[in-house]
């Protein structure tokens, strides 16, 4: 039996093992379409809009602080999206200010601060109507080293 043949019969015996399943699980094919059709793409949870918030309360912090030299920017609905250095400084403050918890330095790791970017980009485009442009949002995203390639 040839490598193709070998794969192509564990697929077949994957198939059929997922249908008695199925039916142990109840799944029935088609029970929600109708609920499934209905789209809800800015309905958000409450907790995610809290931690929304919080993030965006980060932000009015380091905008508010003359040191950071943002307090010109002023986050109203329909206001400017924001620069690539705008979000970068404020990625790198909000590190630089946070403990975390996972390395050994304290240093919060870098899924930590993409996870404060995106809850910040969600809040942004809430509070704002104002959408981040995606690529500064693919580079923030795609960093993959440690916190000093800020």
């Amino acid at each position: 039996m040839g490598r193709k043949a070998y794969f192509a019969r564990l697929d077949d015996q994957a198939k059929e093992r997922r249908r008695p399943r199925r039916q142990i699980n109840g799944y029935v094919p088609g029970a929600d379409k109708e609920e499934d059709a209905v789209r809800n793409k800015d309905k958000k949870l409450p907790k995610t809009k809290e931690l929304h918030q919080q993030t965006l309360d980060l932000w009015f912090d380091f905008t508010a602080d003359p040191e950071n030299g943002f307090q010109h920017y002023k986050t109203v609905p329909g206001c400017l999206p924001l620069s690539y250095d705008m979000v970068k400084a404020f990625i790198r403050w909000y590190a630089d200010s946070t403990n975390g918890r996972l390395d050994k330095s304290r240093k919060l790791i870098v899924r930590t601060t993409k996870a404060c970017a995106e809850r910040f980009f969600g809040g942004f485009r809430e509070v704002t109507k104002t959408e981040v442009p995606e690529t500064d949002r693919k580079e923030i995203y795609s960093i993959s080293s440690r916190l000093s390639l800020f």
